[in-house]
């Protein structure tokens, strides 16, 4: 939330649904129509744009209805001719973002309205949980660092939204992506990410756990079995396999438990000039911290891979030690934790694919994109490594 760099088109602030350019390739619409979907589109620059699931007008919060709503909150039924609402600023499958103003906030604040996944519908419960991790978050890092969430300021669970901190800034992985960013200012983003997540975790550890490397397996595998794409190529065949043969070795390493982000990644860092602010934190279930990590090096993966930007994805072994010296430079056995969990999200990203997303994954799959090609064929070779070494010991020595 609070994405300063995202603003919708004249379509979309009208209430009415954006059409589709005739720009616009003839493979993206017909995913469209494939999934069955209505275009929420966002655009970020001209010819850069996301489609999301359509959300009827229903499902969204009128001006006036958040103006009551923030009038409300002040004490003051009638000062909603103070309040200015920019809306929605950002559509996603499960959200909106209103950019707020009111001489009585704090300062410019962004109203999150939270939707169900699947279905559209006000989700309060996602509400209040972001909401509280918010409020958590922001007590153990307090407003005085570089590293920071969003400072909540309201709740308004029977709307399903919540008012948080606006904040001004850019998303870490348009600042990598940039033409125009080079490796020494990669890197200290990079390396401030790593600071984040590890004063994230430290500030609420609990007791050492292990990766259930059984459930994630059985996930796998009944995912490649129901998609109709993942699990058919022989790449994902090999990737699976070595999973497999360091399940037991993963199985028996001990890793720290925090709360967890639940999704850090390099869209979900928002970069100003002199701080670094995390959204859509979770910061309720405790879990093995190699989950965030393996979520976060991912993500960087692909922005990498995904770049027009050549020396960033000539850097990216630089990128990922630098993420890993933000986070202090943990044990090897930490890496190898990640390293498998960083397959197994991948193969699982796949695996998800259904039906209805046949289309955009059957292109993804027959271009072979680098993101994916590249990052799954090194990983396996680093997580089987060990094993080459092993078998290759005793030949030596006979």
């Amino acid at each position: 939330m609070g994405r300063a760099d995202l603003r919708t088109s004249d379509e979309s602030k009208a209430g009415k649904m954006p059409t589709i350019s005739a720009s616009r390739s003839l493979v993206d619409f017909a995913c469209l129509i494939l999934s069955h979907t209505a275009p929420c589109a966002v655009l970020n620059e001209p010819g850069d744009w996301i489609v999301t699931r359509c959300c009827w007008r229903w499902d969204i919060l009128s001006i006036k209805e958040i103006k009551v709503l923030v009038a409300r909150e002040a004490g003051d039924s009638r000062g909603q001719d103070h309040v200015l609402v920019n809306a929605p600023v950002w559509r996603g499958r499960n959200a909106f973002v209103y950019k707020v103003e009111a001489p009585w906030l704090p300062g410019t604040a962004a109203l999150k309205a939270c939707r169900e996944w699947t279905t559209g519908k006000p989700d309060a419960a996602a509400a209040r949980r972001q909401f509280v991790a918010l409020t958590n978050v922001e007590e153990k890092f307090g407003r005085d660092g570089r590293f920071r969430v969003p400072a909540p300021y309201a709740l308004f669970e029977q709307h399903a939204a919540y008012l948080a901190e606006w904040i001004e800034g850019t998303s870490m992985a348009r600042a990598l992506s940039a033409r125009m960013a080079d490796e020494p200012s990669a890197v200290r983003l990079v390396l401030d990410a790593g600071a984040w997540l590890r004063r994230f975790h430290a500030s609420n550890e609990a007791c050492h756990g292990r990766v259930d490397v059984e459930a994630q397996l059985s996930e796998l595998v009944a995912g490649s079995r129901d998609s109709l794409i993942a699990g058919r190529r022989r790449r994902d065949s090999a990737s699976l396999a070595a999973l497999r043969a360091m399940a037991p070795e993963i199985a028996d390493i001990e890793v720290a438990r925090s709360w967890v982000h639940g999704d850090f990644k390099p869209d979900n860092l928002l970069v100003t000039h002199d701080c670094i602010y995390a959204i859509d934190v979770a910061a309720s279930d405790a879990n093995i911290i190699g989950f965030d990590i393996a979520l976060f090096l991912n993500g960087l993966a692909a922005v990498a891979n995904d770049s027009h930007n050549s020396t960033l994805v000539g850097c990216l072994p630089a990128l990922e030690d630098a993420f890993w010296q933000g986070y202090g430079g943990p044990e090897l056995a930490l890496r190898r934790v990640v390293t498998w969990l960083r397959i197994s999200l991948l193969l699982e990203a796949r695996a998800a694919a259904s039906a209805r997303a046949a289309a955009r994954t059957l292109l993804h799959w027959l271009t072979g994109t680098a993101s994916d090609r590249n990052t799954l064929e090194r990983l396996t070779r680093e997580l089987c490594l060990p094993i080459v070494r092993e078998r290759a010991e005793p030949t030596a020595a006979s």
